[in-house]
């Protein structure tokens, strides 16, 4: 294939002499010069007589005369020629450059920690031919990352980055208040007070009414905005009342239980919380509480949704007392009770026994109704089968847990501490029994245990039994035949004295009136009490706040320290190795930054004394700034805590807002890998003792350049990362030995790699390397030594290989061990692979070369720092250098911008800050003093494309889907910064207009299109222009298709 001629140096000789004058004016102010000049190759330019007139710009005249001579032959040299004058002037072809991904190993269930040695091999898994090794050794740990949490204590939120990682998102690490890098996986931190208790809060059919009354300070309606149950679902409520000052606030609950609603726990509701904050933690972990696993019924409020909790907040409610007030009408008792046999008053019962007795007990049981001092209760009775005339007399008692005896609430006046009021004439008919509940405790009746009151039958007119009366009259009623009734009075004061008793008892019999029949009960009472339990839940931590006394706050917000990142290692098995052991984190940075970050903070939780302790690390991501591995030794009081409601061994960092730090992952158990094969101690010949020997490298893998593939043929393989020695003979005192037969003694040597042999002498040991071949090339004993004679002599003690682009494979696409390690069960490259690039073509140096040339390594103009920018690395597509005056100096300086490119396949391909780095390191060395403190560098800016177009086709309906997914795909390669361009073969570069007319024939010349019917670029119907620091990238595609 016969190469095209290409101009080495386009410029005239009135170019020539235009430059030198624009370069007379920056070096010499002084030399007034008109402003007229340079015309831009144009006239008006210096006559005839003031050049004449001065020796200046003779001499100016001279030298672009000569220049553009020069030009003339340059440009008429032949292409191999030219090639060859190239690589004399250093313009050689770059080589092809590793990609590099990231290598997480995993241990076999049970294992110990194991050392992963540094240059471990892994392969790809579809064809094992894709070869990365590993840059350090590795030490893989039982564990695993089980939480990364990004929090701003100062805005109160927080964002999950497990979850979102999960998701293929990222997250801001450090994100302020302006911070719109993906806002949607930021969300508050949960504020939430849980009011639990198993018999307040419980489901009764006949509860009307629930007030919750809270008292304290800085109570207002905002802080208590959405009620929820234990299942957090809303809860309807009303009435919410605060007084104007804060201390009180109160809700009430109309018709507030469901059947449906469950008991929980604490520790149950509180997993519910953190998931509703969306926060994707398993396992989660309290805090060891005796009261965490009992099931209750719960109400749980959080403030409005506008109210935040900020680290600095001066004013925060405050909790002195809550009561619950329950109101309920129509309960039906639990259970019921005639002596100790149990009644079904749904049926009607009697409650006494058919046949009542003196001293038989009616029981009646009610949780909720009677566990609660202080509460009004009404008993409604419906009785029958009484004749109106029945007289009887009950003595209504509780249960007294201290004196552990049954106590009588007293007579049933109205008045006394119970104030016990019987409209049911002793339950003689239907009526009303009221009282205040006593202060009373469990008791077991029937064989079940609860809250009892009982009615114990005292006299009942026709009652079997005994039947008592006061002492007096009973010994009045004694004939005086019998009993004189001057010896009454003494007989009744001695018997009082010697027996203590007040009554006589007389047993009746009597079977012709039955007892009452009760045909139904129901239970009215309004009761008022603490709940139970109180916890809070702030920022995922559980916290038993029963006393109030010790913890009044109900929300509290996180300690006022900076945007803090917080990673959670759970151990696999707490009995394997972890003191002393070194972790290995990998952050996957999304923006990685060319400045270095400044040192950040790490600390440790202490589990015994819940301190935050400073942690040693070694950070080889320049503060998060760069994907890049961190490492640190495990602490020897280093354990598992709970924190955020997990139990881990916990991390934290802190650092600054600005600039943002978004984190794509954070794998651990590993390190970075490098797509190289490493060959050592190659022996790849024998020096013969000649001028301009070469040797070829084995296994070096590049493309032979075979006849027609002169310009497409790459250097795939070959790399500079090569030692060489020779073996030479020396003397004995040391001296190097010119024959070889003469003196067997021999050592060696190393050899210099070097681009060239320009500037080389005749003792200098270097080599070269012919980049298309993997060839070694020496020296001709003018410019470079020649090897000296011997046998298998020429030795490579170690080089690499490399695939290239090829290397840059998929996620997960790493997994085969190229030599098994016990104990580690799996690999994988959680990330792509990237940086991998094919060396220079032919073609390419042709084109590129020129402009190298003219920069001669030096830099002069803003085309030299574009140039040198290029050359500086395989890895640079293009570049821009774009010069900036600064008017906010004291003085107006100038400085120059220069944007770079990369090589890459992703949509938009950002720059790697290490090749950055390379960039400015290479071009500053070649700047003026003055300019290289003037020199920026930063990535490519992206504009985004959108394409809107309706398109004709005349292809089936059916088709239309998959003609769709190919113009988008279609459309995505054209507009790729790096791989696409406009139709004629030529890529875009910077500042490039995306042309209308080149995306309506990039679309008409897809197969299935017959007409482009409107076409709309960025919503607008006219040319896209780009900045001179931007290329264009591939933003939203929507692609009507109608009938042709």
């Amino acid at each position: 294939m016969p190469m095209n001629s290409v101009q080495l140096d386009s410029r005239t000789r009135p170019e020539f002499f235009d430059e030198t004058i624009r370069l007379a004016k920056i070096y010499c102010p002084q030399w007034n010069l008109p402003d007229e000049w340079p015309s831009g190759g144009v006239s008006p330019q210096p006559s005839a007589d003031a050049i004449a007139a001065d020796p200046g710009l003779a001499l100016f005249r001279i030298f672009s005369c000569l220049a553009g001579y020069l030009a003339d032959i340059e440009n008429a040299l032949p292409v191999h020629w030219q090639l060859a004058f190239y690589r004399f002037l250093n313009a050689n072809i770059r080589t092809a450059l590793p990609a590099f991904a990231p290598l997480q190993f995993s241990l076999s269930a049970g294992q110990p920690p194991v050392m992963v040695p540094a240059g471990t091999a892994v392969l790809d898994v579809a064809t094992q031919s894709v070869r990365f090794a590993t840059y350090d050794d590795l030490n893989v740990v039982p564990a695993s990352l089980s939480a990364a949490l990004c929090v701003s204590p100062a805005l109160d939120l927080y964002a999950d980055g497990v979850a979102a990682w999960q998701r293929g998102d990222y997250v801001s690490a450090f994100f302020g208040a302006s911070d719109d890098h993906r806002p949607r996986n930021r969300h508050p931190l949960g504020h939430w007070l849980l009011i639990g208790d198993s018999v307040l809060i419980a489901y009764d059919p006949a509860v009307t009414k629930v007030e919750l009354t809270l008292t304290g300070s800085h109570l207002f309606p905002c802080y208590f905005e959405q009620w929820c149950d234990g299942t957090l679902t809303e809860v309807h409520h009303h009435h919410p009342k605060a007084s104007d000052d804060g201390r009180s606030f109160s809700v009430i609950f109309e018709k507030p239980f469901s059947q449906a609603e469950k008991a929980v726990s604490v520790a149950q509701l509180n997993a519910e919380l953190v998931a509703k904050a969306g926060y994707g933690a398993a396992d989660l972990e309290i805090e060891s509480d005796a009261g965490a696993l009992e099931p209750s019924y719960w109400r749980v409020v959080r403030p409005a949704a506008h109210v935040r909790f900020p680290s600095d907040a001066d004013v925060l409610p405050k909790l002195r007392e809550i009561l619950c007030t329950v109101s309920a009408a129509g309960a039906l008792p639990q259970q019921a009770a005639a002596n100790n046999s149990l009644l079904d008053l749904t049926k009607g019962a009697y409650p006494f026994g058919k046949n009542p007795a003196v001293e038989d007990a009616f029981y009646v049981r009610s949780d909720k109704a009677f566990a609660y001092g202080g509460g009004e209760i009404h008993l409604r009775f419906v009785f029958s089968g009484l004749a109106n005339d029945a007289d009887a007399r009950v003595d209504w008692q509780f249960w007294n847990d201290a004196d552990r005896a049954w106590v009588s609430m007293g007579e049933a006046n109205g008045s006394g501490p119970y104030r016990l009021k019987d409209g049911t004439e002793n339950l003689t008919k239907s009526g009303e029994v009221s009282f205040t509940c006593p202060t009373m405790g469990r008791q077991t009746i029937a064989g079940t245990s609860g809250y009892w009151i009982r009615a114990v039958l005292k006299a009942f007119d026709g009652a079997n039994g005994f039947d008592f009366q006061p002492l007096a009259p009973a010994i009045d009623e004694i004939p005086s035949e019998i009993l004189p009734d001057s010896y009454k009075s003494p007989v009744v004061a001695y018997i009082v004295k010697s027996t203590k008793a007040t009554f006589l008892s007389r047993y009746q019999s009597n079977t012709a009136r039955k007892g009452p029949f009760v045909e139904s009960l129901k239970i009215d009472y309004t009761v008022t009490a603490r709940p139970k339990w109180l916890w809070r839940h702030n920022a995922f931590q559980l916290e038993n706040m029963s006393s109030l006394k010790d913890r009044p706050y109900p929300y509290l917000p996180l300690p006022n320290t900076p945007n803090l990142l917080y990673l959670g290692l759970r151990r696999n098995d707490a009995t394997l190795r972890w003191a002393g052991e070194e972790i290995t984190l990998y952050f996957h940075i999304h923006n990685e930054a060319a400045e270095s970050g400044p040192a950040l903070s790490w600390e440790w939780l202490d589990s015994e004394t819940k301190q935050w302790r400073p942690l040693d690390v070694m950070d080889r991501s320049a503060g998060l700034g760069r994907s890049a591995t961190v490492r640190f030794i495990v602490p020897d009081t280093m354990q598992e805590a709970i924190c955020f409601s997990q139990r881990a061994c916990w991390l934290r960092v802190a650092g600054a807002v600005a600039p943002p730090v978004l984190m794509k992952g954070i794998y651990l158990n590993t390190t970075g890998a490098k797509n190289v094969t490493t060959y050592t101690e190659v022996i790849i010949g024998s020096s013969n003792g000649l001028p301009n020997q070469t040797f070829s490298l084995p296994f070096a893998g590049v493309h032979e350049v075979q006849q027609g593939e002169a310009l497409s043929a790459r250097n795939v393989g070959a790399q500079p990362d090569i030692e060489l020695v020779v073996e030479e003979p020396v003397a004995l005192d040391g001296t190097l030995s010119p024959e070889l037969a003469t003196q067997p003694e021999t050592e060696k040597f190393a050899w210099t790699l070097v681009d060239s042999f320009v500037d080389q002498d005749a003792s200098a040991r270097v080599y070269a390397i012919e980049p298309r071949s993997g060839t070694v090339v020496f020296g001709d004993g003018v410019r470079g030594r020649i090897p000296p004679l011997g046998t298998h002599n020429i030795i490579v003690e170690s080089y690499c290989t490399t695939a290239g682009k090829s290397g840059n494979v998929a996620a997960n696409a790493l997994g085969i061990f190229g030599a098994g390690i016990p104990g580690i069960a799996k690999v994988s490259n959680p990330v792509a692979a990237r940086g991998g690039v094919d060396g220079e073509s032919l073609s390419d140096l042709v084109q590129d070369a020129p402009e190298r040339v003219r920069a001669n390594d030096r830099v002069v103009t803003l085309e030299d720092v574009k140039a040198l920018a290029e050359q500086a690395s395989s890895r640079v597509a293009q570049a821009v250098a774009i010069e900036h005056l600064e008017t906010d100096k004291a003085a107006p300086w100038r400085h120059v911008a220069l944007f770079v490119l990369a090589q890459s396949d992703e949509a938009r391909a950002l720059t790697a800050p290490a090749v950055l780095d390379e960039v400015l390191a290479y071009v500053q060395q070649r700047s003026p003093i003055p300019l290289q403190s003037r020199i920026t560098v930063s990535s490519a800016r992206f504009k985004t494309i959108d394409v809107a177009a309706v398109l004709k086709t005349a292809e089936p309906r059916d088709s239309w889907p998959a003609l769709r997914q190919t113009i988008d795909g279609t459309l995505t390669a054209f507009l790729h910064p790096v791989n696409g361009g406009p139709p004629g073969g030529s890529h875009w570069i910077f500042g490039k207009p995306v042309l209308r007319a080149d995306v309506f024939a990039c679309l008409l010349g897809t197969p299935g299109v017959n007409a482009v019917d409107r076409l709309a670029l960025c919503g607008g119907d006219y040319d896209v222009i780009l900045r001179r620091c931007e290329v264009p990238c591939a933003g939203a595609i929507q692609i009507a298709v109608e009938a042709y």
